[in-house]
């Protein structure tokens, strides 16, 4: 048996957030009496019953002992399978998502909803635009973000990848909360990449928009996180839009030989060659 301790408060703390029930929480693992025995008195439970609890609210194990340790809250499990997917036909994402909707049916759990209207998104997001369905997916996720008190990697990841259906006057007006929402993560490698890779949509976002004035507004932020980049190549990344801010609309891809030979010297062949995709398509060739 394990003795809680603090667990039954961020137990408490992680399902309230998610403003998910004791029942849902409760259900197919134990009874919703003893999941609030449990919160609100600490009684003892299972390592198995803990496990199907972090699993329920899709929190890995890892991360609830980090989480547990920092006292901050909030995460949940990223599915890899979607960016799989980002390059393989129509047959194969849609049948994605039509798992994804099926296990939200199933399991009424808001992950797997937020799962699928992420990648609807993403898969679509050219075909969808200004449609309902495209409308319904933007509100479920803006309505999550907006109800979560204090972000975590999922949500922050969830925002990044996302980027695109939100406007660049409310991405500037809230990033620096966002950021202090995410600050104790920082102090981890793991999760610190989350905030980097963050920035970096944002960036990229505004590259494409052409929208330089915020770029200019992101890039001080974006270059104190890269300081002690624990992978050169995120440093890089921030001298490439470095860069870009200083020639605006008429930048060129030759500006960037020496730091895409560095890429490829170092072995980040794939980073180089997807940064030259990008450019090439936001500013010619």
């Amino acid at each position: 048996m394990i003795k809680m301790g603090e667990q039954n408060e961020l137990i408490r703390k992680l399902r309230k957030e998610r403003h998910l029930s004791q029942a849902f929480l409760a259900e197919g693992i134990t009874t919703r009496e003893a999941v609030s025995k449990f919160e609100t008195r600490g009684t003892e439970i299972s390592a198995q019953t803990l496990f199907a609890f972090l699993n329920k609210m899709n929190i890995e194990p890892e991360e609830y002992v980090f989480l547990l340790q920092s006292k901050n809250i909030f995460k949940q499990k990223i599915n890899q399978v979607g960016k799989l997917l980002m390059q393989s036909g129509t047959h194969e994402q849609q049948s994605y998502i039509k798992e994804l909707n099926q296990y939200y049916f199933e399991t009424n759990d808001p992950f797997y909803k937020l799962i699928s209207c992420q990648y609807q998104l993403l898969f679509n997001s050219e075909k969808l635009k200004d449609s309902e369905k495209f409308k319904s997916c933007e509100k479920v996720i803006k309505d999550y973000l907006n109800q979560v008190e204090n972000w975590g990697r999922f949500e922050l990841t969830l925002y990044s990848n996302v980027l695109f259906i939100f406007d660049s006057d409310l991405i500037l007006a809230t990033h620096k909360n966002v950021i202090s929402k995410m600050k104790i993560y920082n102090s981890n490698a793991y999760y610190k990449y989350s905030i980097t890779t963050f920035f970096h949509n944002v960036e990229m976002l505004f590259c494409v928009r052409k929208d330089f004035s915020s770029f200019q507004k992101i890039l001080p932020y974006y270059k104190n996180q890269t300081k002690e980049a624990d992978y050169c190549y995120e440093r890089i990344n921030y001298l490439i839009f470095e860069k870009i801010a200083q020639k605006g609309s008429s930048f060129k891809i030759s500006e960037i030989s020496n730091e895409l030979s560095i890429l490829n010297y170092l072995g980040y062949k794939q980073i180089a060659t997807d940064i030259t995709s990008f450019v090439e398509q936001t500013f010619g060739a």
